[in-house]
């Protein structure tokens, strides 16, 4: 089953993540398949990064950074499922995701971890990052979080329920 959306790279490649505990790269006009295997069903979209790259996160508690090739770049083990938070790329190459270890993660484009923020609940949601530079995203403690890049709460708001569908801008 794809449960992702699925992510057109350059060359005519499609990438989605799968039922099959894998993230599967696929060129429809030569019909061939390639995979990436995780250690967990792949729930969340991946993110294609401006080097072409992808960025995805896994129910292996797992945020993989890899190439056009299905080629592992490098692995973050978070403290929880990246179940839903697909990873975006900031203005400043930062490449963030929310994990259900209740924290929204920053990396480097090449997938270094650089800082995180603790929300008081899972992050199931997509960070979205407005035109001023704030990221938002919800958070199951009811809160939306509008964050600086430099991963700093600059406001949150207080809802009358947990958030689990992502902010559109």
């Amino acid at each position: 089953f794809i449960f992702t959306y699925i992510q057109e790279l350059a060359g005519n490649i499609m990438v989605f993540g799968s039922s099959k505990d894998a993230v599967v790269y696929y060129h429809p006009p030569s019909d061939s398949m390639w995979y990436f295997k995780t250690k967990g069903v792949v729930h969340g979209s991946p993110g294609v990064l401006a080097d072409g790259n992808v960025a995805v996160g896994a129910n292996d508690k797992r945020v993989y950074f890899l190439d056009k090739q299905a080629k592992l770049i490098s692995e973050y083990k978070t403290g929880g499922w990246v179940f839903q938070s697909r990873p975006t790329q900031l203005k400043n190459g930062k490449v963030v995701v929310g994990s259900y270890d209740h924290h929204l993660y920053f990396f480097s484009a090449d997938g270094k971890l650089e800082q995180k923020l603790l929300t008081g609940g899972k992050v199931h949601t997509t960070p979205r990052e407005l035109e001023n530079g704030l990221i938002v995203i919800g958070s199951f403690d009811r809160h939306v979080y509008f964050v600086k890049p430099d991963g700093s709460i600059q406001a949150k708001f207080l809802t009358q329920g947990k958030i689990s569908s992502s902010p559109i801008t």
